[in-house]
């Protein structure tokens, strides 16, 4: 019997006779209202202190060891005004992140580092919500990452 082998969408499958992996990355976006400027690769949480369209929709920069804003919910996927609506992508491989590579290699779990840069989860308060897949150029957006979705979206 040819039957899926997966866990949550991910795994093996069964065509015939191959198996093939499930080539899936399980990309999910959401768009949220900017609470401050934000450009491509920003890591961002969301703005409980801004209720001007309902709590929970609106976006900042993440930064660690803040109050409110230190748990990451995703990375920005286009430049975005103040208070304009725009797209974050929440879950799946995301190759456009700012990533400080000082001290994170692949395979690391990322929190949120200054501000709206991801890095190495590995201080008390600092929650993690992605993967170093791959290192770009220092704190610029070409790092590839696999983002969480840590807030359930």
């Amino acid at each position: 019997m040819s039957l899926p082998q997966k866990i949550d969408g991910f795994g093996t499958r069964y065509i015939g006779a191959a198996r093939t992996v499930n080539t899936s990355n399980r990309e999910k976006f959401v768009r949220l209202y900017a609470s401050e400027a934000l450009v491509k690769g920003d890591v961002v949480c969301v703005d409980w202190a801004t209720s001007t369209y309902g709590y929970g929709a609106h976006c900042k920069k993440a930064v660690a060891g803040t109050p409110l804003i230190a748990q990451a919910v995703g990375i920005v996927s286009e430049t975005i005004a103040i208070n304009d609506i725009g797209l974050i992508q929440v879950q799946g491989i995301c190759d456009y992140a700012k990533l400080d590579i000082s001290e994170s290699v692949p395979g690391d779990v990322l929190g949120p580092e200054g501000s709206a840069v991801a890095g190495k989860a590995d201080a008390a308060g600092i929650l993690p919500f992605a993967i170093n897949i791959s290192e770009g150029t220092d704190v610029t957006a070409d790092s590839t990452v696999y983002l969480l979705n840590s807030h359930n979206y």
